[in-house]
């Protein structure tokens, strides 16, 4: 704390004077960061948030904000230093650990006709887990490389998840054409040796095959 010194002098003599230092102890900043610890994904960025005194000086070029956001590609160590008015100062650090992300990819867009299944094939690197959105469709929303039978277009989101909590996305538009819509002749019933002409006609049908070609 702050004390004041006394030093007394004395000659030959045994004559003496005094004089007397104030030595002021100015305090010393609370320095802190918060979080106290941080874990972010590969790609992601975190803010610590420095308290404690009137001026910051951030490592890493991290400004002179009491907040800095950052966005290390891998696990690095911040520090700030923290002044008062007083002009004391002191540091404070936060290690910012960077988790490894996977990487996703799907099929490209597809067109198909109506009630043909499509496996949404998934290559990745990385990844344990996976979720599909939507569900309708799928023969499972939880495995990388689902069959979808939707009846009408959609449009696939997969995220996919590894070891430690970090995740990638990809989509893929599965777009459905509607087959042509049937209509033939009534039942008939003729005579052998006779001629009946039989017709059919489809909305949006280009193209027609008659089975059995007997007759």
């Amino acid at each position: 704390s702050s004390t004041t010194y006394t030093v007394t002098v004395t000659n030959a003599s045994n004559c003496s004077a005094s004089a007397a230092q104030l030595v002021t102890v100015n305090a010393i900043p609370n320095a802190s960061i918060n979080p106290t610890a941080a874990s972010i994904c590969n790609g992601q960025s975190t803010t610590l948030t420095a308290s404690g005194g009137g001026t910051y000086a951030w490592s890493n070029t991290g400004g002179s904000n009491a907040a800095a956001t950052f966005s290390p590609s891998s696990t690095t160590t911040y520090t700030v230093t923290v002044t008062g008015a007083n002009g004391c100062s002191k540091q404070d650090s936060v290690k910012v650990i960077v988790r490894p992300k996977p990487s996703v990819s799907v099929r490209a867009d597809t067109t198909v006709c109506n009630t043909v299944p499509v496996v949404l094939t998934t290559s990745n690197v990385g990844a344990t887990t996976f979720s599909w959105l939507p569900i309708s469709g799928l023969s499972s929303p939880v495995i990388a490389n689902p069959v979808a039978t939707p009846s009408v277009t959609t449009r696939y989101l997969v995220t996919a998840t590894n070891a430690v909590g970090c995740s990638d996305t990809a989509s893929m538009l599965l777009t459905i054409n509607n087959g042509p819509t049937i209509t033939k002749s009534s039942n008939a019933t003729i005579c052998k040796d006779s001629i009946l002409q039989i017709a059919a006609s489809g909305i949006n049908a280009v193209s027609y095959s008659w089975t059995p070609t007997n007759g």
